[in-house]
């Protein structure tokens, strides 16, 4: 497999792991980026986009990012709450009065940025159709009752903080996050490389998406699979528990059968967040790649990726997306250890993945921060180090921490002590 792109002198053990992966990983198609002092040193690809055409990956193929998406939503808020128009221990229902109802007055942005809202689910089943139209998914989460107090506890909020983030920047801005994106955020880094990230695929750009290649249940890192992380393998075997239920298959497949009285059943919080919805359902489609899914629907480059994670640690092209001040805030640890959604600890900053945790480890200096996503993406960025790394493929697979993004940071780190 040939790897293609260009390293800087000094970074020849990004690109010999970045290899790596297709030899010893199984990776299929991937983009790897890395940018040091405002600059980029890695710009690398490799493999195959499409497996159905073997289509290669090429310079401009871009991927789903999953939950990576969260990191670009994140952006979004916190550009208006260092403009003042959002402030983040104010009460959401300053922004969005009806979000008060059900013991949610005095939940604040701060606890919804750090994952400690007590919303990771609602009870009732999410459709595609609720997604297009947004405002379902918003009168869901308005008529949601917290499961633990706000501000005691934490738990991923996966799918849910796309609008408990997305509705506060609808209401102060009139824009969606993925509208906020196009207008606020992709515009300001144009010059030069310019920005390809979308939430809410143009259709335009739909022939240069690589196809992602689905979890294979039964594999190493599917549904049920050891992890080595007992705590994490209980909310795997409960997902799966779920998942072979009959009555939660037959109204999965079949919507006209959905009724409320599901959620009188005993299910668990992993089992209420990742269960009864429909997202995720096609990956593949048009449709979800359309979609503007704050939490899980980005598309990008990992060239666009790195671009915008080193325009928050420094300047890129005379650009700095966020203060050195917000962003330091952001990096630090709100909430960690024991994660309610996902049980094994995890640890957040505002809107971001910090180190401490099985979702995003961490390396060097410790002020590392981003987010991963599913199928293997991942945004990071290290003040400190002033490093930024976008990461994209399109092999998912659950495993955590995932096998062949962290040696790449970690190899980014050995390079830069070595210089």
């Amino acid at each position: 497999m040939t790897v293609e792109g260009t390293t800087d002198p000094g970074f020849e053990k990004v690109q010999d792991v970045f290899a790596d992966n297709f030899e010893e990983r199984d990776e299929v198609g991937a983009a790897l980026c890395v940018y040091h002092r405002g600059r980029p040193v890695v710009d690398l690809w490799g493999g195959v986009a499409d497996v159905d055409d073997d289509r290669p990956w090429d310079r401009d193929t871009l991927s789903v990012m999953d939950s990576t998406t969260k990191a670009i939503t994140t952006v979004c808020a916190l550009t208006l709450v260092e403009q003042g128009e959002l402030d983040l221990d104010a009460p959401v229902a300053r922004y969005w009065p009806e979000f008060a109802a059900h013991d949610k007055r005095d939940v604040t942005l701060r606890h919804v940025f750090t994952h400690q809202a007590g919303l990771p689910a609602v009870d009732r089943w999410i459709s595609l159709d609720d997604v297009e139209a947004w405002a379902p998914c918003v009168e869901a989460l308005e008529a949601q009752r917290p499961y633990w107090k706000p501000g005691t506890a934490h738990g991923y909020h996966g799918l849910t903080i796309g609008w408990l983030l997305g509705e506060p920047i609808r209401r102060v801005s009139g824009l969606t996050p993925g509208a906020f994106v196009r207008e606020h955020i992709a515009p300001r880094l144009s010059t030069g490389a310019g920005l390809d990230l979308w939430i809410g695929l143009p259709e335009e750009e739909e022939h240069r998406v690589a196809p992602t290649v689905r979890v294979d249940l039964a594999s190493p890192g599917g549904l049920g699979a050891s992890t080595g992380d007992e705590r994490y393998d209980e909310m795997y075997r409960q997902c799966t528990e779920l998942y072979l239920d009959a009555e939660f298959l037959d109204q999965y497949m079949h919507p006209d059968k959905r009724t409320a009285a599901f959620f009188d059943r005993p299910l668990t919080i992993p089992q209420r967040a990742f269960g009864p919805t429909e997202v995720g359902k096609d990956m593949n489609s048009r449709r979800h790649h359309a979609m503007e899914l704050p939490s899980a629907t980005g598309i990008a480059s990992a060239r666009s990726l790195a671009r915008l994670a080193a325009a928050l640690v420094g300047e890129v092209d005379g650009v700095r997306l966020l203060g050195e001040d917000i962003v330091a805030e952001a990096a630090t640890t709100f909430s960690s250890g024991p994660d309610q959604v996902v049980l094994t600890d995890t640890a957040w900053g505002l809107g971001f993945s910090v180190p401490g945790g099985v979702l995003f480890p961490g390396h060097g200096t410790g002020r590392g921060f981003g987010h991963a996503g599913a199928n293997g993406t991942l945004l990071y960025a290290d003040l400190d180090a002033d490093l930024a790394i976008g990461y994209l493929r399109n092999h998912m697979t659950l495993d955590v921490p995932d096998p062949r993004s962290w040696p790449l940071v970690r190899a980014a780190y050995d390079c830069l002590e070595s210089l």
